[in-house]
């Protein structure tokens, strides 16, 4: 509740929050939201640094939060996980229960008996209505791998950003990581080591208690030697700390594939090791060359974009967990506006996929696949192959040094919505100058001095009107 409450007032743009509104939204009675606020006070002085979070109601009846902030939620949530006896059960059913007899866990924790076991049964009954036990993707065979990927989700959405899980295994995944770094040839970057160094502690403990994998993830026949020999280096560098199989290697270097941090396989591959990855690029390739009102599919090469959506499609069917991050709903519409006609086949795709069921896509996972896709499409496909692209024609009579910095400009604007012509024609769509064209039959945008930010707004919001109009079109051409 206390966490629900502060997430509520991070929400407000003043983050206050007036407490009639605790009382009609929440049911709140005013003893419980006096004992409210004094345990969040508690709460976030436990977590406050060097500069002090807490509510305060200087305004009679109006909560008001002082430095609250994202970060600072995600560490009270961590406080709170941290804290609960349904987390101790957790960890002890899957990352401890063959190291550790139940009575030595429990003595070892500040948890009694009675509730250790109480907490268990109510624990097996949220985590089956949760799915947790539920594959989706490639993993529906091997109830351990789908294990497996629910624990990384939940340990990386718990702590990454707040602290580091697992302190005691710093020292091994720390030699692991170095061999990874000499795998691939360069050091790793910031997010990689964050979310190897999980993966690689989650890994551990799990083959550590006795997890089983029911089969190789990858064909091993797919291993080139050089992968090989680093799993084999792998294997010597855990043999007399944590012994781990070809098999287990394999599960990581399918990792380290899938999240980029080793060679990416061919195409022809790739259908075989990942048929339902390779199965999802192939739709969204032929749904995109059926958009052909909006998209000129002579104009395409989807060579790039394949890889693109190869990578996207590899860890949505292996190891895509619940995004914490590029899953807000509300900027969707700035690229549907953008690029409509990217948007008419994502839209449509993610809902065939919903549709069909196969993957169970919560809304966080539905949006963040859009910006992926969108993503994808923007990078990858020059805007000449869009049949709605707005030409603008830059021609000033100062010379070509004040043209190409209005181009130069107009090339950092937004290049997947707008092509720069040569010359005034009847595709023009635009013509900016700092004269007006009586030899110009087009909307004419004159600049007789450098332009303002106010001059680019302008500019924007009639490139977009244009735009809209144009896609408005050719959709209605379709119908």
């Amino acid at each position: 509740m206390t966490y629900g409450i502060l997430h509520a007032i991070l929400q407000q743009g003043g983050l206050t929050m007036a407490k009639t509104t605790l009382s009609d939204d929440w049911g709140l009675t005013t003893y419980q939201i006096n004992k409210y606020f004094e345990a969040i006070n508690a709460d976030l002085h436990t977590i406050s640094q060097e500069t002090p979070i807490y509510l305060d109601e200087t305004q009679r009846g109006v909560w008001h939060a002082n430095s609250l902030t994202t970060y600072a939620l995600q560490r009270l949530g961590l406080l709170y996980l941290q804290r609960s006896n349904a987390f101790l059960v957790f960890e002890y059913r899957f990352l401890y229960s063959q190291q550790q007899s139940k009575r030595d866990y429990i003595d070892s924790h500040a948890i009694s008996t009675p509730v250790f076991y109480a907490t268990s049964t109510e624990l097996d009954k949220l985590l089956h209505a949760a799915g947790f036990f539920t594959a989706s993707g490639d993993g529906a065979e091997d109830a351990e791998y789908t294990l497996r990927l629910h624990l990384f989700e939940l340990y990386y959405t718990a702590y990454t950003g707040v602290t580091t899980p697992f302190p005691s295994m710093n020292a091994v995944v720390e030699e692991l990581l170095q061999l990874c770094a000499d795998f691939i040839g360069a050091p790793l970057r910031p997010t990689q080591i964050t979310k190897l160094s999980l993966f690689l502690k989650l890994w551990l403990l799990r083959v550590k208690n006795g997890g089983t994998l029911a089969a190789d993830r990858l064909d091993p026949t797919l291993l080139d030697k050089p992968a090989q020999a680093f799993l084999q280096r792998v294997q010597r560098l855990l043999a007399d700390k944590q012994p781990v199989s070809a098999r287990e290697t394999n599960y990581l270097y399918t990792f380290m594939i899938t999240q980029g941090l080793a060679p990416a396989i061919a195409p022809e591959q790739l259908r075989v090791a990942f048929p339902a990855a390779a199965r999802l690029s192939r739709d969204f390739i032929q749904a995109l060359q059926s958009q052909g009102e909006l998209i000129d599919r002579s104009r395409l090469n989807t060579s790039q974009l394949h890889i693109s959506l190869d990578s996207i499609h590899l860890q949505f069917t292996t190891f895509f967990i619940e995004p914490t991050t590029f899953i807000d709903p509300t900027q969707v519409s700035f690229f549907q506006d953008l690029y409509p006609g990217f948007d008419a086949v994502i839209t449509g795709f993610i809902q065939d996929l919903q549709q069909a069921g196969t993957f169970a896509l919560s809304q966080n996972m539905a949006v963040n696949l859009y910006f992926s896709y969108m993503f994808a499409l923007i990078s990858a496909i020059p805007p000449r192959a869009l049949n709605d692209v707005v030409a603008i024609c830059v021609d000033f009579s100062q010379g070509v040094l004040y043209s190409d910095y209005v181009i130069q400009t107009l090339a950092a604007f937004s290049h997947a919505h707008i092509v720069i012509e040569d010359n005034a024609s009847d595709t023009t769509d635009i013509y900016i100058s700092d004269f007006h064209s009586d030899l110009v039959d087009r909307p004419q945008v004159i600049w007789q001095n450098p332009p303002t930010p106010n001059d680019w707004t302008n500019l924007a919001d009639m490139i977009l009107a244009i735009k809209q109009e144009k896609t408005k079109g050719l959709l209605q051409g379709r119908a």
